[in-house]
């Protein structure tokens, strides 16, 4: 009868701790899986900003490109490049385009940063889910030592059982 209660002792300490190394190592995996998503919204952000300054050097070369076709159409017109209208209109174009260069970086950054907002929320879910592992390896730790108490304490596994070296019974408080 002995030999069963320390067999089932064992048995549920290694169930204990195989479960206790269950909820750590659950909680270790989805914090390492958060941070991997985190890298990879980190990345696209990165990339997202290096879209926009393309999209942005684009413009930049597009408002370029109209400007010197009004010089050239200006100058084979006879008005030449200083006439007010003329100048008018290449202020009216520089403008359009500084606008245009600045909303593409500002979209870029603004896609960028929302990326990155949801990197920061996967990293602190990382951290969320590791902490309720370690929670959840205590109670299982404590549910067993409760256990244990409850079958073995106070009048369970005793000193007529024949396990040497146990008094049997004990005042715990």
């Amino acid at each position: 009868m002995a030999d069963l209660a320390v067999l089932g002792l064992i048995l549920s300490s290694i169930s204990a701790a195989v479960g206790v190394a269950g909820a750590i190592t659950a909680g270790n995996t989805a914090k390492a899986a958060a941070d991997y998503e985190a890298q990879q919204f980190k990345i696209a952000a990165n990339e997202k900003r290096a879209i926009a300054q393309r999209k942005a050097e684009e413009d930049t070369r597009d408002k370029e490109l109209v400007l010197s076709r009004q010089r050239s159409t200006a100058a084979s017109s006879g008005l030449g490049a200083l006439d007010e209208s003329v100048l008018q209109l290449m202020g009216d174009v520089e403008e359009q385009g500084t606008l245009n260069k600045m909303t593409s970086l500002a979209l870029g950054e603004n896609a960028a940063r929302g990326l990155e907002d949801a990197g920061t929320l996967r990293r602190f879910e990382g951290r969320a889910a590791k902490r309720a592992g370690l929670y959840k390896a205590a109670g299982i730790a404590l549910n067993a030592g409760s256990g244990f108490f409850n079958k073995y304490g106070d009048g369970g596994f005793g000193a007529d059982n024949g396990v040497e070296g146990y008094e049997g019974g004990g005042n715990y408080g």
